[in-house]
């Protein structure tokens, strides 16, 4: 205290102000942490899975929008399975007269 030159008092008062906790401000998320990693992982295991199939399999009581902005925020993005055809003989001879 006495390199500092302050009274006791005033550091008392600071350490008190420090343990002080600030005010959350907005909306109170609906997930946890802990939610928030269970839905990334089961994402990660099966990346192809709508999100109201996801909710059903992890019992999270959330909505599909809500699934599908966790998801956005943890830079999974939506991606549609395109199923191709593969490719026969007669195929590969059109494309090459195409080209």
């Amino acid at each position: 205290m006495a390199e500092h030159q302050l009274s006791q008092s005033t550091i008392c008062q600071i350490i008190r102000e420090g343990k002080k906790r600030p005010k959350k401000c907005g909306r109170p998320t609906i997930l946890t942490w802990g939610e928030r990693c269970a839905l990334v992982c089961y994402v990660g295991c099966n990346p192809m899975t709508s999100a109201t199939q996801i909710a059903q399999a992890t019992g999270l009581p959330v909505s599909k929008a809500t699934i599908q902005r966790e998801l956005k925020r943890n830079e999974f993005h939506h991606e549609k399975v395109c199923i191709s055809e593969h490719l026969t003989a007669k195929n590969k001879e059109k494309r090459l007269e195409f080209a």
